[in-house]
């Protein structure tokens, strides 16, 4: 039987999500461009993207907000090098969020793109 403790306990753990942090360079100019459009969708407007959110010196993509992230970024243009590092960040390394930087690390095995 579930004490009452352990109902409260378990109820007020939050979420924990994985992120990654990698460099800008993962993405091309025109994927930030991409980015920096839907990103200015607020939550209520029709086709709202408030999963993309901009940084100083990039974007924290929260991929775990929707089934169909990818496909979406996808159907708006964004370059198959990107779609190819963050697939495999989702897929392959169970990441929820990506924040892309400018001074984080270069994934190795992927493009990079100096713009």
């Amino acid at each position: 039987m579930t004490s009452p403790e352990n109902t409260l306990f378990k109820q007020q753990v939050p979420e924990i999500c994985r992120c990654a942090v990698i460099s800008n360079a993962h993405m091309t100019r025109e994927d930030s461009d991409i980015l920096d459009s839907l990103s200015r969708h607020i939550s209520g407007e029709d086709g709202g993207y408030n999963w993309i959110h901009p940084t100083t010196y990039g974007f924290l993509i929260r991929m775990s907000a929707r089934s169909d992230a990818i496909a979406q970024l996808r159907r708006k243009g964004i370059s198959d090098d990107f779609s190819h590092v963050v697939t495999y960040l989702t897929e392959q390394c169970q990441v929820a969020m990506i924040h892309f930087d400018a001074d984080a690390g270069i994934l190795e095995g992927f493009s990079v793109h100096n713009w």
